[in-house]
């Protein structure tokens, strides 16, 4: 007698399309015809997309396929499996190993010969390149909204709320005119976001002040708005009234500005002026940063993580000699320090410690001059290896604690009705998708250690320890750092480097 599975999913109730009654039916008069002793058991499926494998009645029948169970998985077509050409042709597979034949219905064709698994193969080629085309589609009617001016959902920007037909809706404007105004008047960020805070209880957290102050949804629309926008690289489209503000869409690479149907609320000359002063901002830091010190792009917080930023301080000092005369002395010291930890009130990271300039860069410094000892430097670099052994057995064994349960779990939803089922299956859902991203994590886990005790061609990474040398002007230092290593870790409370070699 053989033991069949008839499968049907339906992802949303479509008009039109074939219901979850309807497949099962047609699955049983093909049974019924072709196999009359038959015993089946349907598995369904409804709300999940065929991109998700993760489904709870699909699992436990492939569960139940590896417990040799199932002999035959028929479905009304080959799409209510899976949409994906890969995830389609590895559920093949295992239907192959453990024996276990696939029938389609609707596509009329024997799984059991070559032609077949052709048409198998095809088909699932097909039904991938409905759903890319359904994915473009979309896409293209989202630009086709946008290019409109209307709103293409989401999260809703600062000082809006979605309102009806999809559309947004003001619910904050006076908090946003403080935010631009206070910023108009030169104001720090950590002002503005304390004001803000006691004043409307709303959080400006990370660098969401920042992207606020950057947006044009909130500027009335004028040509000197636009004009800035098309120097940062916007598309802009629709006609300045200097009423209505700009929604951004970005198609691929393509960046598009639309006067929208929103009402705007800042006046042009606001925005452009903080817009322009955050742009000199910007160019400022990049030059403190980068300009005179050079292993800010490789030295790195032992706490936090961040990288280092450098900064310059200056001191007057006023002396009086004994014939009363003032004089002035001027002294610079600079420094690196952790970046986060220079945020003022907005800080995070608790170390605090500056290094002077000097004694970093001397002992970074030092450290690729003894590098230049060839024999030195092999001990060093092919001894800087990443060792995840005891991360990578602890998550297996929670896969392995993970792979019983749904065993289990499995068992007893075999024994019992669907409706009775229903508890397990939603436990077997979330322990599915926790086996799923341990094993993602294990992958890069394993990835990481294979990439770093792989032996690599280390001559490039010597030569440019032999090119270095102190005379170097600070973009090439720069340069020749980053070359050699991936991070370097400074301690400030034993003054030592913790390196990783590229």
């Amino acid at each position: 007698m053989k033991k069949v599975a008839i499968y049907s999913r339906k992802s949303v109730l479509v008009e039109g399309s074939v219901s979850i009654e309807t497949q099962i039916n047609m699955c049983k008069d093909y049974i019924n015809n072709k196999f009359p002793n038959a015993k089946f058991k349907v598995f369904e499926d409804e709300g999940f997309s065929g991109g998700n494998t993760n489904r709870p009645a699909f699992q436990k029948m492939l569960r139940m396929a590896q417990l040799n169970e199932i002999d035959i998985v028929v479905c009304y077509k080959v799409d209510r499996i899976a949409r994906n050409t890969l995830d389609f042709l590895k559920i093949l597979e295992l239907f192959k190993e453990n024996n276990v034949e696939l029938i389609s219905i609707s596509e009329g064709f024997d799984p059991n010969t070559q032609m077949g698994k052709v048409m198998l193969t095809l088909l699932a080629s097909f039904a991938e390149m409905e759903r890319t085309n359904i994915q473009q589609r979309v896409k293209d009617n989202l630009l086709s909204i946008a290019k409109k001016g209307k709103w293409t959902g989401g999260s809703p920007p600062t000082g809006f709320k979605n309102g009806l037909n999809g559309g947004l809706e003001w619910n904050k404007q006076d908090m946003i005119l403080d935010v631009f105004n206070m910023k108009y008047e030169k104001e720090k960020n950590s002002n503005i976001i304390k004001y803000i805070k006691e004043k409307y209880n709303h959080n400006f957290l990370g660098g969401t002040l920042a992207t606020t102050l950057r947006k044009p949804i909130y500027v009335k629309s004028s040509p000197s708005v636009s004009l800035y926008l098309k120097t940062k690289g916007y598309i802009v489209q629709g006609d300045e009234d200097n009423i209505h503000s700009y929604l951004t869409y970005t198609d691929k690479e393509t960046k598009y500005a639309i006067v929208s149907d929103i009402v705007g609320l800042i006046e042009p000359s606001i925005w452009i002026s903080i817009n322009k002063d955050m742009d000199k901002n910007i160019s400022r830091e990049g030059n403190r940063f980068s300009e005179k010190f050079w292993l800010t792009k490789t030295v790195r917080c032992k706490y936090c993580g961040q990288t280092f930023c450098g900064q310059t301080k200056t001191t007057k000092t006023k002396h009086y000699n004994k014939h009363g005369e003032e004089k002035i002395y001027i002294s610079t010291y600079s420094y690196y320090s952790c970046r986060d930890a220079v945020r003022g009130k907005l800080k995070t990271c608790t170390n605090t410690k500056r290094v002077k300039q000097e004694i970093l860069e001397f002992k970074v410094s030092e450290l690729i001059h003894l590098l230049k000892d060839k024999k030195t430097f092999n001990s060093s670099y092919f001894s800087n290896k990443i060792d995840n052994s005891s991360k990578i057995d602890t998550i297996k064994k929670q896969i392995k604690s993970i792979d019983k349960t749904i065993n289990n779990l499995t068992d007893k939803i075999a024994l019992l009705s669907n409706e009775a089922s229903l508890i397990f299956i939603s436990k077997l859902e979330e322990l599915v998708k926790e086996k799923s991203i341990l094993k993602d994590n294990l992958l890069q886990l394993e990835l990481q250690e294979l990439n770093s005790n792989t032996k690599k061609d280390s001559s490039l990474v010597y030569n440019n320890i032999l090119a270095f040398n102190d005379d170097l002007s600070v973009d090439d230092k720069r340069k020749i750092a980053m070359s050699l290593f991936k991070e370097i870790i400074y301690d400030p409370e034993t003054d030592s480097l913790d390196v990783t070699f590229m």
